[in-house]
């Protein structure tokens, strides 16, 4: 009867590893990366959920005339791998990827839910304008919050997609706290209240 209790115990503990052990988070090299892309390897990421094994990919291509962005997220199939989003933003004055970044299960549901930012600069002597973009995935779904700042006088606008209130409020509260620690912590954007 102790053997039997013992062995139930182990199991149980044994169990309770093997799923923990399937969620993870790693940062992986371009050689790692598992589907085709183009232009240079920003960031990639491996990770493990309760939706099975993805791939975050973010590259950036540039020509004579345009800079390009791209945030792709990828899953895997029994017969190979699926897109599951993408993000493709374009600017001939620059786009520059920022480290922002974060893959975390923000409600607790077993999924991951990611969040990054970028900047698009804007041709400074005709808009003067720098825009900053948070995009949240939240099942598969873009939220974005946007924020230009106008050079010459300061000016900003803040928007939020019409969806964003469609969020779980703990969802939203760690978007808009990451928001106003993070991104907006100078002068140039403007907070969430």
């Amino acid at each position: 009867m102790l053997f039997k209790r013992v062995f139930l115990i182990c199991l149980v503990v044994f169990s309770m590893q093997c799923v923990s052990a399937q969620l993870y988070v790693k940062k992986i090299t371009a050689e790692k990366i598992p589907v085709p892309y183009a232009g240079k390897v920003l960031e990639a990421y491996e990770y493990s959920d309760a939706a099975g094994l993805h791939y975050y990919l973010a590259t950036d291509v540039r020509t004579n005339k345009m800079d390009s962005l791209f945030v792709r997220c990828y899953t895997k199939t029994d017969t190979g791998f699926r897109q599951d989003w993408q993000i493709r933003d374009f600017s001939p004055y620059g786009i520059t990827y920022e480290t922002w970044l974060r893959i975390t299960d923000i409600d607790k549901d077993g999924i991951y839910e990611t969040v990054f930012a970028y900047r698009v600069e804007g041709d400074v002597l005709k808009h003067g304008d720098l825009v900053i973009k948070l995009m949240l995935h939240y099942k598969n779904q873009k939220f974005a919050i946007r924020n230009w700042t106008h050079y010459g006088n300061d000016e900003n606008k803040l928007t939020m997609d019409q969806s964003f209130n469609t969020l779980p409020k703990l969802v939203k509260v760690f978007v808009v706290n990451l928001w106003n620690k993070e991104i907006a912590a100078g002068d140039l954007v403007k907070h969430i209240n």
